[in-house]
């Protein structure tokens, strides 16, 4: 049988710890993997807590890049209304640098 990365192992270690989580795969988690059974049973499995970690690092960067598009979108979109605007003038109106053929 293969032994276990090390960076898998940190990550256990981690999710134990910060989380209070054990096991990867299925809900129902006994044991620890690292610390002691005298600390009782584990309340979850730690997909939850994997959740919670992807959320803390990947959430924060999504919800920025969500914010930045809305702005880039309305900031687009305001530029284009007043692009727009000079070709709805009358024509005598209009400069001659932007003559549109009618």
């Amino acid at each position: 049988m293969p032994a276990l990365d090390s960076k898998l192992l940190d990550l256990i270690e981690e999710l134990e710890d910060r989380m209070e989580c054990s096991g990867l795969c299925g809900s129902n988690a006994r044991f620890w993997f690292y610390k002691d059974i005298s600390e009782g049973m584990p309340g979850e499995n730690c997909q939850k807590g994997i959740d919670r970690l992807n959320w803390e690092s990947i959430g924060v960067l999504s919800l920025g890049l969500i914010v930045t598009g809305s702005l880039i979108f309305f900031a687009f979109n305001a530029q284009y209304g007043l692009w727009r605007r000079r070709f709805n003038k009358p024509h005598k109106s209009r400069s001659h640098a932007y003559k549109i053929e009618d």
